[in-house]
């Protein structure tokens, strides 16, 4: 009996993953560093939201008024400065989204 069992917890110590507080600590790393990415990507998908709200508000007014202009800039500044972006990126995304038009 007392083999049976002893089997069964190594097996089930090769299929189940190990608790929280008995994984190596690069594992916790890498979920940090993920979670982390996540929220990173959250935040830039934020931006966006937020500059195609923009635009949505700037068709309907017929252009961007002086603070809506402002803050795409703003976006356009942040995703450079904080998500990577280069600034051919940026300036398409303000092309596309109707910041240069007249």
């Amino acid at each position: 009996m007392s083999f049976v069992l002893c089997l069964r917890r190594w097996l089930l110590s090769w299929l189940l993953p190990p608790p929280p507080e008995q994984r190596p600590p690069i594992r916790q790393e890498l979920h940090a560093w993920a979670a982390f990415d996540q929220c990173d990507l959250l935040a830039e998908l934020d931006l966006l939201h937020l500059g195609d709200s923009l635009r949505t508000a700037a068709l309907a007014q017929g252009g961007y008024d002086n603070e809506s202009f402002d803050v795409m800039v703003t976006i356009a500044d942040l995703l450079v400065a904080e998500h990577g972006w280069s600034l051919q990126q940026s300036d398409g995304w303000l092309e596309r989204m109707g910041l240069w038009d007249d």
